[in-house]
């Protein structure tokens, strides 16, 4: 595992953890004192005498009888009754924290939580958080797995993007180091009502934390059988040198992205730049680069479905059908997919469809995949072949610019667009999208035999004369 570079101060190492006479629990807002109680008393069951609890009271909580409320609440826990605590960053001692830890009310932290954190935390030197995301203590029931997942749905927020499938991770107990340096953060995050994402700054290391032993529903009902702890830690890199959410629309502007990333690599294997490397070299057509950028993130997440399925993509437009096939099934077989993942994967297949001649196997494929995700370009382009292949020329244009507003610096669109302006009659759109082509791809030779041979000063061809007219139309 590579250490990361980060423009701010790193974490605790081993040692200074051992030494650190503070660590902060912040709980949100709850809508129950029962959750809120509940939680509590499940954190002090950690006794670890330099937990120091801090939250609001609900608006129930005089409710609960006060005995109940001092046989919970100790000397460490302070609950704000009057609506003064607004702003965690500068009422709690950050800079004297080593770790604040935000847990949500309800949650039952299971046996073992804070070493476990703390622990990962420390693996690597410019950890920025660790997220804990077990159902259950070892010793617990399946009321306190029902307790963990109830208070996930009443989270409803996320925070940080899990890049191995780029989906929101829900958990109620996150762990911050240097959380001094997420001051600003935490105080927007805690002013808006600790609603929505908490947005970590860039740089650092964010981990989650996988290894702690837990029980399945179904084993915890049939007799709670352990299931043994893994060991692997999905870590996911910020680097300033990273953006892993936009695509520029600007030729310059990805060049740049590019030239950051690959500089990036040079200080060593770093699978989130290899993955935003993948998706540059799609979305400009480099499909060979895409298949050695995606190889080189796998090596890193051997699960990383993103990575996957963009390998498949590459290997498809690269004609090699079999290896993307091999690799669609396995992910197929992966587990359950979101909307996005799951689109990407029908378009791929109906792609390969295409490609093998075999359009009524594509169609279906198409049509889940832009069911799922509408504006997805790979369906789009695909639909946009099999309009081409009958004739429908306004329809095949329709999907084409469509596809080019998606991924407007993917070569491939834009010659089709020009082709099927031509093939329509229209030359003169045609040779503006060929044109365009050219400025992103000079070197684009069939483009620019398509251009000589359109030449209005030179006879117009027939559609059977251009280039493309001979071959199978899906590909």
């Amino acid at each position: 595992m590579s250490t990361p570079t980060s423009p701010t101060s790193h974490p605790l190492s081993a040692g200074q953890t051992a030494d650190v006479k503070l660590l902060h629990v912040l709980i949100p807002p709850a809508t129950r004192s029962r959750d809120l109680l509940t939680t509590i008393a499940a954190l002090g069951a950690a006794r670890d005498p330099r937990l120091h609890i801090t939250t609001c009271a609900p608006g129930d909580w005089h409710n609960i009888p006060e005995s109940i409320r001092r046989s919970v609440v100790n000397k460490n826990t302070t609950v704000h009754e009057d609506g003064s605590f607004n702003d965690p960053a500068s009422s709690l001692d950050l800079a004297r924290a080593g770790v604040l830890f935000i847990v949500q009310a309800g949650a039952i932290p299971p046996r073992g939580w804070l070493e476990t954190l703390l622990a990962h935390g420390r693996l690597v030197s410019g950890a920025r958080a660790v997220a804990a995301t077990p159902h259950a203590s070892i010793d617990g029931t399946l009321e306190d797995l029902n307790r963990w997942e109830a208070s996930n749905k009443r989270a409803h927020r996320s925070w940080y993007r899990l890049f191995e499938d780029r989906a929101n991770v829900d958990t109620p107990l996150l762990a911050l180091f240097n959380p001094s340096d997420c001051a600003k953060q935490l105080r927007d995050w805690w002013q808006s009502g600790a609603h929505g994402s908490l947005r970590l700054p860039a740089g650092g290391r964010l981990l989650l934390a996988k290894d702690i032993q837990v029980l399945s529903p179904p084993q915890a009902m049939a007799g709670r059988r352990l299931i043994q702890p893994s060991p692997s830690i999905q870590s996911c890199m910020r680097d300033p040198r990273i953006e892993p959410d936009s695509v520029s629309d600007d030729l310059e502007d990805v060049n740049a992205q590019r030239a950051r990333l690959l500089e990036r690599l040079e200080d060593g294997p770093h699978p989130e730049a290899s993955l935003y490397l993948t998706r540059l070299s799609l979305a400009t057509g480099r499909r060979a680069e895409a298949v050695g950028h995606a190889r080189a993130c796998l090596d890193s997440w051997p699960n990383c479905s993103e990575a996957q399925l963009l390998l498949a993509r590459a290997l498809t437009g690269e004609g090699r059908i079999d290896a993307a096939l091999s690799i669609l099934e396995d992910l197929q077989q992966s587990g359950p997919m979101n909307n996005e993942l799951h689109g990407g994967l029908f378009a791929c297949l109906g792609s390969i469809w295409l490609r093998k001649g075999e359009p009524h196997q594509a169609i279906p494929c198409i049509a889940e995949a832009l069911a799922l995700e509408p504006k997805n370009p790979v369906a789009l382009y695909a639909r946009a072949r099999i309009h081409l292949a009958h004739g429908r020329f306004e329809d095949a244009l329709a999907d084409l610019l469509a596809t080019t507003r998606e991924v407007p610096l993917i070569p491939d669109a834009w010659f089709e667009l020009g082709r099927t302006h031509i093939l329509a009659g229209d030359y003169q759109e045609g040779r503006v999208a060929l044109l365009h082509l050219l400025s992103l791809d000079p070197e684009h030779d069939a483009a620019r035999g398509l251009l000589e041979r359109t030449d209005p000063d030179i006879r117009p061809h027939l559609p059977s004369d251009l280039p493309g007219s001979q071959r199978n139309p899906y590909e």
